[in-house]
């Protein structure tokens, strides 16, 4: 213990500063020295002192000296970056997601829509017709329609071909507008 000590100032003796640009070498204590030569002669190491405050030395050496902490390198950066988990399919629907009482026109658009789903339809609030063996959702047209709503509205949840056609011809116009409302084809 005493000759960890030894190198230390007493809290009475006053402390000298050095200065920063001044460097010192903390030299090991006799006691020190002795007790590396007998841990090497024996093979064993010495016990180990009762931790101690730094001397002053020790402090100096600490603030001069750099660290000597490893510093993160850019691979450990983009690494990091790089974990983020990648979506999976569950991940990936949108919140707030409900089923429709109706399928959506995506998913049922390649094998075709029943003439049942088009009966199911039927209303203003959701106008489905048929015309030329194609669905078209009629809702929004409804409203906008030049002849008035009632035209329409009659022919939600039927096959209107024939009304279409008694009434418009082969008009491109409104053959035109049908074309935004195409949902799919009957199946």
């Amino acid at each position: 213990m005493i000759g960890l000590l030894a190198g230390c100032a007493s809290p009475t003796q006053p402390i000298e500063p050095v200065s920063a640009t001044s460097s010192q070498v903390a030299e090991p204590t006799q006691s020190q020295t002795q007790e590396a030569e007998d841990a090497d002669a024996t093979g064993e190491l010495a016990a180990e002192p009762e931790e101690s405050e730094p001397s002053e030395a020790e402090l100096e050496e600490s603030e001069e000296a750099p660290s000597a902490a490893p510093k993160p390198s850019a691979t450990v950066t983009d690494a990091k970056a790089s974990a983020k988990p990648s979506p999976t399919a569950s991940e990936s629907k949108t919140p707030g997601q409900t089923p429709t009482a109706t399928p959506s026109p995506s998913a049922t658009a390649a094998a075709g829509f029943t003439m049942e789903q088009v009966k199911s339809n039927n209303s203003a609030s959701s106008c489905w017709a048929v015309v030329d063996k194609n669905v078209y959702d009629l809702t929004n047209w409804i409203s906008q329609h030049p002849g008035g709503s009632g035209a329409i509205s009659s022919l939600c949840g039927t096959d209107a071909t024939s009304q279409f056609y008694g009434q418009h011809g082969r008009s491109g116009s409104p053959s035109s507008v049908l074309k935004s409302f195409l949902l799919g084809p009957l199946g």
